[in-house]
């Protein structure tokens, strides 16, 4: 089918996860302000950021399990080996005791 890309994916499909990728990314740099949540729970309908009490998890159109696997996954994820990660990579270094971007 011409109307996909190579890796099998539509047009579409791959803006969407790029853009979701990027996204997560940018949430990942922002752990230590609201990215653990912004990672975890994502965003509402006006883009704001949920939480676990956000009213957007009553909707039933969700599966019921969703935000108990999130809340999980918020709750036991080791945030520091990400940030970690983060300052091997160079993406952030320490500065007067604050982490800061590296803009180098």
């Amino acid at each position: 089918d011409k109307d996909l890309t190579s890796s099998g994916r539509t047009a579409d499909d791959e803006y969407q996860r790029t853009i979701g990728a990027l996204f997560a990314v940018f949430w990942i740099m922002r752990l230590d302000i609201d990215g653990k949540d912004s990672f975890c729970y994502g965003m509402d309908e006006n883009w704001k950021i949920r939480d676990s009490s956000s009213t957007s998890w009553s909707d039933t159109h969700r599966d019921p399990e969703e935000l108990t696997k999130r809340m999980a996954f918020h709750e036991r994820t080791d945030w520091r080996a990400i940030q970690q990660l983060l300052m091997s990579a160079g993406l952030f270094q320490w500065q007067d005791s604050k982490r800061v971007h590296d803009e180098g």
